[in-house]
């Protein structure tokens, strides 16, 4: 999700504000970065290949715990609650990573600092 405010964001309580990782402090969106290999492998696509090989499976679901609770993960939705979701809802629900969240880019205060 981007840094829309919360009148911003057409349904708060569908779209993931935070969530399980994989022992990283972040993970990586993936309507930023696109599921386009399986790493676990099950048939489905889960793992952007720009974020590591799949031998290290700390890099799997884009760096997610998607799998960490009984096949899912526990997600802070942007309305504030939380609740349990199922790891298939966290790679195909595209609303979960505010899809249709208005972009919000605001200018680099340090053109020189590539965050």
């Amino acid at each position: 999700m981007n840094s829309a405010a919360l009148p911003e964001i057409p349904r708060p309580s569908s779209v993931a504000a935070f969530a399980d990782s994989n022992g990283s402090l972040l993970f990586f969106n993936p309507l930023e970065w696109p599921f386009d290999r399986d790493c676990d492998p099950d048939g489905t696509f889960d793992t952007h290949s720009g974020l590591g090989s799949c031998a290290d499976q700390t890099r799997w679901y884009n760096v997610a715990g998607a799998r960490r609770h009984n096949d899912g993960m526990n997600v802070i939705y942007a309305d504030g609650h939380a609740k349990w979701a199922n790891y298939m809802q966290y790679l195909r629900d595209r609303d979960m990573w505010g899809e249709d969240v208005p972009p919000r880019r605001y200018p680099n205060p340090n053109p020189s600092c590539m965050y």
